[in-house]
């Protein structure tokens, strides 16, 4: 499959479902000591598996699982080394797209909501301010269709 690049670090996702990682991958990202970075010449395997599609921005990592659940790696702008293991967002098993835009998430559920998580922007005005983990919108997309 096609790399991913990000400032730093490539990612790729295998045909077994697992995501690679080359270049300055965050250390805790690979088990590796956060107080010394690293930069990987050859590819080294991130968190978890079953992975089935994934999507980058310059501080965010997303990434669906095989079952439909939705996951998020950050990665700190000042500081590298305290790069979160995947968290999990929500409890939905039925994410079928995801699409990572600097610090915001879109993910495309099955039924047709197409949800937002991320840090509320200063120039949409009508966000609620909300945490990182939970949904900021949601709309259905296929409404109009009915």
């Amino acid at each position: 499959m096609r790399p991913s690049e990000r400032d730093g670090f490539d990612v790729i996702l295998d045909t077994d479902g697992f995501l690679w990682g080359w270049g300055s991958v965050p250390p805790s990202w690979v088990g590796g000591d956060a107080r010394k970075p690293e930069d990987f010449t050859t590819p080294v395997r991130l968190p978890g598996e079953n992975w089935s599609a994934f999507s980058m921005s310059w501080d965010q990592l997303a990434a669906l699982k095989e079952d439909g659940s939705l996951w998020r790696f950050s990665i700190p702008r000042n500081d590298r080394s305290i790069a979160s293991r995947p968290t999990r967002l929500g409890h939905r098993k039925d994410w079928i797209a995801i699409y990572q835009e600097q610090s915001s998430l879109f993910a495309l559920a099955r039924d047709g909501t197409l949800c937002r998580f991320g840090r509320p922007r200063s120039d949409w005005r009508r966000e609620l301010l909300a945490p990182v983990h939970r949904i900021t919108w949601s709309a259905n997309v296929l409404d109009g269709q009915k």
